[in-house]
C-alpha cells in the first residue's frame, strides 16, 4: 500500500477549506454590491424623474401632452433613461421610445398600481414594448392631493449586467490572486507543523541505526518538545547502557 507524506493530507485540507471560504465570501460580496448597484440606479431614476416633475404636473392640468413626448425624447437622448407619462387609468400619453397611441394599457403593470396607492413604485421585468428587462421607476404625480398621472423612468437591464460584469472579473481576479497567496501560506504552515515530525523521524531512524549519542533538537511547540525530550532521554538511557 502507497503511503503519501503527511503533507499531503494537510495541505490540500487547509486549502480547500480556504478556497470554498473564499468563494462563498467573493459570492456573497457581489451579492450585496448588485443589491446596493440596482438601489443607487433606482435612487438615480427616482431623481430624474423629480426634476421634471413639476413640469409634468403643469402639462397633465391642461392635458398637454404633445410637448412632454418631445421633452421626454430629448431627455432620453441627454440621459439614456426612458420617460412614460401614464395617466390614472392606465393609458399612456407620452414616451420617449415609442408612440404613446400604440402602447397597451399600464394600469396593471406592478410599479404603476404601487404609484396609484400613493408609494414609489419599482420593478425589474421584461417590457414587451422594447423586448428586453429593464427596471422601472414610477412616480405619482400629484394635484391638489390627487393623483394626476404617473410619471415613470426606466433604463435596461444590460446596461447594469454590463457593469456589474465588470466589477464581477475583477471580483474573480482578485480571488484568484487571493486563492495563490492562501496556497503559498497553507504550504507553509502544513511544512512547519509537519518539520518537528520529520525531525523525530530523522532521529528515531538515527537512533534505530545505533547512533544513540544523536539528539534532537527541541521545536517550539510545547507538545512537540515534550515528545522530542523524551526521546533524547530515551536514546540517553539506551546509550549509558
Amino acid at each position: 500500500m502507497d503511503q503519501r507524506r503527511l503533507l499531503w493530507y494537510l495541505f490540500p485540507s487547509y486549502l480547500i477549506i480556504t478556497i470554498i471560504a473564499l468563494v462563498a465570501a467573493t459570492l456573497y460580496a457581489y451579492y450585496l454590491l448588485s443589491i446596493n448597484y440596482i438601489e443607487v440606479i433606482s435612487s438615480d431614476l427616482k431623481g430624474k424623474a423629480q426634476i421634471v416633475e413639476n413640469q409634468v404636473r403643469e402639462h397633465l392640468v391642461v392635458s398637454s401632452y404633445a410637448e412632454m413626448d418631445s421633452v421626454f425624447n430629448l431627455l432620453f437622448e441627454k440621459t439614456d433613461t426612458r420617460f412614460t407619462l401614464i395617466l390614472p387609468g392606465g393609458q399612456v400619453v407620452a414616451d420617449s421610445e415609442k408612440d404613446p397611441s400604440q402602447m397597451d394599457n399600464h394600469r396593471n403593470r406592478p410599479e404603476v398600481t404601487d404609484a396609484l396607492q400613493g408609494i414609489v413604485g419599482t420593478s425589474i421585468r421584461y417590457s414587451k414594448t422594447l423586448d428586453t428587462e429593464l427596471i422601472y421607476l414610477a412616480l405619482p404625480v400629484y394635484h391638489q392631493k390627487i393623483i394626476v398621472g404617473i410619471l415613470r423612468t426606466s433604463v435596461p437591464l444590460f446596461l447594469i449586467e454590463e457593469t456589474l460584469a465588470k466589477f464581477q472579473t475583477r471580483f474573480i481576479i482578485a480571488g484568484l490572486i487571493i486563492a495563490m497567496v492562501i496556497g503559498i501560506l497553507s504550504l507553509y504552515i502544513s511544512r512547519r507543523i509537519i518539520k518537528p515530525l520529520e525531525d523525530m523521524q530523522f532521529g528515531v531512524e538515527k537512533f534505530a541505526k545505533g547512533e544513540l549519542s544523536y539528539r534532537l533538537d527541541e521545536p517550539s511547540s510545547k507538545e512537540m518538545g515534550r515528545l522530542t525530550a523524551a526521546l533524547n532521554q530515551m536514546a540517553a538511557q539506551l546509550d549509558e547502557k
